[in-house]
Order: structure tokens, then C-alpha cells, then sequence
């Protein structure tokens, strides 16, 4: 089997395993730094989870240092939940000198929607 079949194949597999665990799980995963191997656990926190339960958990794994790819999908389903169309992921996960604004610019925007860190649903 080629290897992109097998990727799609075990992504798929692991994604359906993740849809079926309840919100709260897949955060505390999260938290613990288990991300899955597929990317997949951010699109079914950024489908499942609401922002209060969901928004403080992502906002932390962008600013660890943590591999690109695991904070762009990370930025992806956070900017789901907060529907934020007019920035992209990797404007919160890529190297450039705009990311650190635009992570303060989101952060602020979470207290505003959500409240400071600790007062939401979103913590252990």
C-alpha cells in the first residue's frame, strides 16, 4: 500500500476514535501533550468543544514551542471557535514577526469572549 493510502487510512481511523471520546478527554490529552500521530484531535476539539471549554487549552499550545505543524492545527480549530475568518493559522503558528502581535491580539480578544485563564470551563 502506498504510503499516502496508509497516512489517510490510520488518520481516519484515528480520527473516528477521537469522535467518539466526549470533549473533555480529548482536552485533558491535550493538556497532557498527547496529540495524536494525524493532526486530527484539533478538528474534533474545533468541531466538538465549545470556545469556553476549548479556547484557553489551544491558546497555550501556540505559544509553547512545540513542532509548527501541531500548532497550526492548533490555531486552526481555535480560530474555528472563536470564528476569526480574517486571520489564517499560520499567522498565529508560522515564524514570521507578525505572530507574536497577533497572538496578543487573540489572547485579548479570548478574555473579552470568554473571560481571563482559570475562569472558564477550559481548565483541569
Amino acid at each position: 500500500m502506498h504510503w499516502k493510502d496508509l497516512w489517510e487510512k490510520y488518520s481516519a481511523e484515528e480520527t473516528a476514535r477521537m469522535e467518539a471520546m466526549p470533549a473533555g478527554r480529548l482536552l485533558q490529552d491535550i493538556r497532557a501533550g498527547h496529540f495524536g500521530d494525524y493532526y486530527g484531535i484539533w478538528r474534533v476539539v474545533g468541531s466538538k468543544a465549545s470556545l469556553e471549554e476549548a479556547g484557553w487549552t489551544l491558546f497555550e499550545v501556540l505559544e509553547t514551542d512545540i513542532d509548527y505543524l501541531y500548532r497550526y492545527h492548533c490555531a486552526a480549530a481555535l480560530l474555528k471557535l472563536m470564528g476569526m475568518d480574517d486571520l489564517q493559522p499560520v499567522d498565529l503558528s508560522g515564524n514570521h514577526s507578525a505572530v507574536q502581535d497577533n497572538i496578543r491580539m487573540v489572547r485579548c480578544a479570548l478574555e473579552r469572549r470568554i473571560g481571563p485563564p482559570g475562569t472558564s470551563s477550559d481548565q483541569p
